[in-house]
């Protein structure tokens, strides 16, 4: 598990259309799969969105979350 330091998590952006995408800052001691189920989504669409290999976060590391 790797975990990540404190966060001021959101910032909307608008993205095409319809869709819509919001910032989370990552925060100590969060994991992909926690940021996931705090967006109802999955960990393989987050790993897609933002282009990760692996499961690997880090404490300020930003990620992009899209919505509608």
């Amino acid at each position: 598990m790797v975990v990540a330091k404190n966060h001021d998590p959101y910032e909307l952006m608008e993205v095409s259309g319809k869709s819509q995408a919001q910032k989370h800052i990552v925060q100590k001691g969060e994991t992909l799969e926690q940021i996931a189920k705090e967006y109802h989504t999955s960990t393989k669409s987050l790993k897609k969105w933002n282009k990760l290999n692996n499961d690997v976060i880090v404490s300020g590391q930003s990620l992009i979350v899209f919505f509608h």
